[in-house]
């Protein structure tokens, strides 16, 4: 796990530690203390903290190059470019929760590599997107379906002068409402 630290790294090391196929855990992250904070609600023989900064891929390449069958980025959004680089060059597959934009030429770089890059397998993107394929599967016949993310929470639950409810990280806020929208219509 890269940046496992993190507040979705502490819930998917959890989940981690939990699963029976999961024989090691590597934990990279520019701090160690979060572990010992974590002390009692897991199995720790399993897991080995790594401290590692990732503002460049050589420092993951190193973790990656220790047996790792597959990498969890949960790196902050600026750094995602150094994980999947990372990956590619360790030749280790890689899922991030994160949006990835204009992939084309890490999609050649992967494929010559032999390497799986999942983007976008987080809660949003991610889950959402798989519940909201599943709900419409279940369906006989769908006329319309609107699915909207990121929006504006009821006034009461604002307690900040943007009146937003901040439940993430501040930056990937404000760059998910400045981004272009995509809307599907009549399959275009």
């Amino acid at each position: 796990m890269l940046g496992g630290l993190g507040l979705q790294g502490k819930a998917a090391l959890l989940d981690l530690t939990r699963s029976k196929e999961v024989e090691e855990i590597i934990c990279a992250d520019v701090g160690s203390d979060g572990l010992k904070k974590m002390a009692g609600l897991f199995d720790a023989d399993r897991v080995t903290a790594v401290r590692v900064d990732a503002s460049s891929k050589d420092p993951l390449v190193s973790v990656l190059k220790q047996g790792v069958d597959v990498a969890i980025d949960l790196l902050p959004l600026p750094l995602m470019r150094n994980a999947i680089d990372a990956a590619v060059e360790a030749g280790v597959d890689l899922v991030s929760t994160n949006y990835l934009r204009d992939a084309g030429e890490l999609n050649r770089r992967a494929q010559a590599a032999q390497v799986a890059i999942m983007p976008e397998c987080g809660l949003d993107p991610g889950i959402d997107l798989i519940i909201c394929g599943h709900v419409i599967q279940e369906f006989d016949e769908l006329h319309v379906f609107n699915s909207y993310c990121g929006g504006f929470p009821e006034k009461s639950a604002c307690d900040n002068p943007l009146n937003y409810k901040v439940s993430w990280n501040w930056d990937m806020v404000l760059g998910s409402q400045k981004r272009d929208s995509v809307f599907i219509k009549d399959g275009r």
